[in-house]
């Protein structure tokens, strides 16, 4: 009797580990890019839980204008619990690619400006399922390069193991190379010219444009799994966080494999792509709470530091679990933007001497919990934001909105998820 409740039990935890929904497994996700000419492209993923319990994996079209003119359903979303697809640009910013998993499979698209959709390849591992845990990115020739967790099943009836599979496509749509790895996929990195770096969660590995192996590392301890590449000048930094409140452990790599530096530094939120990293973090005072942002080089020096009260504070009033993890993204000028997930958003401007330009508040639109996902800003400093949104708890809506260089609210598009009856 007892062998027959554990036996229930295994397959009751199995069977809850494959139907986790992207929420549960921490996936829900949305893309964004702003197109040259000022369209917004964005993917997302909408969800009901009432009645008629509709999933939706969406690729939409705004104008500059806000206008919403162009919407397609990306496949999965009515089969399994799916991940919102990532968005790519192409480097000649007339093309872009959608990565979309659906668990069995991985759908990989190229869409041509302004919403043609040329190629579309799905491709499946037979010996393994996938983890709805993507990166792509992107070469100077157009190539696109996709990693993905991917679970190999064993043998037994619960024998698998995790690892990482890397697909290489050209402009085409044809297959360059595969490459699989084992162990916990962590991060992907593309140099320009190609070459490829991915991040397990025991070593890290470099691979050619062709797909050959160059070298890896192995580290004595796993990184986490928050762990990022970040490319640097003559060479790559892992990032891994972990290592006390608020520190990350930076190793920094030469092209060809050596370590030359191993520095515990603030935890990295964004890279300038030169040797700079940006910072940033809220915390207590008497009466308020106080949002931190600073920047530092490779060694952890401090280069640029500015503070201004996020939010105030009464009595043992705790911050909340997404105040705790802003996002931070920076211009080509140098302006600083950092973003503090809790309704209503704030959204803070510094200036490239960390001169305060605006702290602005956004409302969306009556959802009482919305999270950034991603933030973009055009040529003219024109600031576009993407938002997963609930309301009453239930829903997810998508959020998109832009804001002029002066934090002024230009105008705001929503996706309900009751939509989806107009898109049948």
């Amino acid at each position: 009797m007892y062998r027959s409740v554990a036996i229930v039990v295994c397959l009751c935890a199995v069977a809850r580990f494959v139907q986790a929904t992207p929420e549960e497994r921490g996936d829900f996700t949305m893309d964004l890019w702003v197109s040259p000419g000022g369209s917004v492209y964005v993917v997302t993923y909408t969800r009901l839980f009432t009645p008629p319990y509709a999933m939706n994996t969406l690729l939409m079209r705004y104008l500059d204008n806000g206008v919403r003119t162009d919407f397609h359903r990306l496949p999965g979303a009515f089969s399994s619990y799916t991940l919102a697809g990532m968005l790519v640009p192409a480097p000649d910013k007339r093309s872009f690619y959608i990565v979309c998993d659906d668990e069995d499979s991985v759908m990989v698209a190229r869409y041509t400006l302004p919403f043609r959709q040329v190629w579309r390849q799905t491709y499946t591992l037979p010996e393994a399922y996938f983890e709805c845990s993507e990166r792509a990115a992107c070469d100077n020739e157009g190539s696109l390069y996709v990693a993905s967790l991917v679970n190999f099943r064993g043998t037994g009836p619960f024998s698998t193991s995790r690892g990482c599979r890397l697909a290489k496509f050209n402009a085409k749509g044809e297959t360059v190379f595969t490459y699989v790895a084992e162990g916990y996929f962590r991060d992907l990195l593309v140099t320009p010219k190609g070459q490829t770096y991915l991040l397990l969660e025991n070593q890290l590995l470099c691979l050619s444009p062709d797909g050959k192996l160059l070298w890896k590392r192995e580290f004595v301890s796993k990184v986490s799994s928050d762990a990022n590449l970040f490319a640097i000048p003559g060479g790559v930094a892992v990032g891994d966080v972990g290592f006390g409140a608020d520190t990350a452990r930076l190793r920094v790599f030469e092209h060809n494999g050596r370590l030359t530096t191993i520095k515990r530094v603030p935890i990295p939120y964004y890279h300038n792509g030169a040797g700079v990293f940006y910072s940033c973090k809220v915390f207590p005072r008497k009466a308020s709470y106080q949002l931190r942002v600073f920047a530092f080089d490779l060694s952890g020096r401090r280069l640029w530091q500015a503070s201004t009260t996020a939010r105030s504070k009464q009595g043992e009033d705790p911050l909340f679990e997404e105040e705790k993890k802003p996002i931070l993204v920076r211009d080509s000028g140098g302006n600083v933007y950092v973003f503090i997930n809790l309704p209503p958003l704030t959204v803070v401007k510094w200036d490239s001497r960390g001169t305060l330009k605006y702290q602005r508040q956004f409302y969306p639109l009556g959802r009482d919990a919305a999270l950034v996902r991603k933030a973009q800003l055009d040529s003219q400093g024109n600031l576009y934001v993407a938002l997963s949104a609930t309301k009453g708890g239930l829903d997810h809506d998508s959020v998109v909105f832009k804001t002029s260089p002066t934090g002024r609210l230009l105008w705001v598009g929503l996706y309900d998820s009751r939509q989806y009856i107009k898109h049948k």
